[in-house]
């Protein structure tokens, strides 16, 4: 049975309006496909942005690029989402890029690469969501079970695939996550508040 992704479709109909702390204002401005998605309005030298999601096109076999590149297949509720959306511009109070399984595979190899982690070593991480600044959530490998983390770029690879070091666990699952995003508007790990706020609206 297909996993139910009910409440990111209704998401994805509702524009929602956000007060930039983030500075996503500008860095929407300077995106030739994502700026006519987005309204950006300065009131008060304030910063506010309403829009929604930009999902990309779904992907007839997510999991084989997955199979052929890390050696295994990808949980069973992110092969769903994948074939509905093959990733897309997640807009909550901390908007993210969520990479199309082609991108997801490229990154991964290259952070391997940059930082001379051996590439034929089994994989434990994988990165799928740019948040910024090199900090990706993704997935890690714990218990012979795909938990999905907030990977900061100031971890070490090495301590991460050994498990030397415990990267904030935000689900137990893709769609889980999904749902946390929905239910939290993007907040991060440990009650830390999404740096930007959702308001009602603009009047007053």
């Amino acid at each position: 049975m297909a996993t139910d992704f009910t409440r990111f479709e209704a998401s994805i109909r509702e524009r929602r309006t956000y007060h930039d702390h983030w500075g996503l204002a500008l860095e929407l401005q300077g995106d030739r496909r994502l700026a006519p998605e987005f309204h950006v309005t300065d009131k008060n030298a304030e910063w506010f942005v309403t829009g929604t999601h930009v999902m990309n096109p779904g992907s007839p076999d997510p999991a084989s690029p997955f199979r052929k590149q890390f050696g295994f297949d990808p949980p069973a509720d992110f092969v769903d989402f994948f074939r509905r959306w093959d990733g897309g511009y997640l807009f909550f109070g901390v908007p993210c890029t969520l990479l199309p399984v082609e991108k997801i595979i490229e990154h991964n190899v290259e952070f391997r690469r940059l930082r001379k982690y051996p590439m034929n070593a089994p994989w434990s991480l994988i990165r799928f969501s740019d948040i910024g600044h090199n900090d990706f959530i993704g997935y890690r490998l714990k218990d012979g079970h795909w938990m999905v983390c907030q990977l900061l770029n100031e971890y070490d690879d090495k301590d991460l695939h050994a498990g030397d070091f415990e990267a904030p666990v935000l689900a137990q699952s893709f769609s889980s996550w999904i749902d946390r995003l929905i239910s939290t508007e993007g907040a991060l790990p440990d009650g830390v508040p999404a740096p930007m706020r959702r308001i009602a609206s603009l009047s007053g």
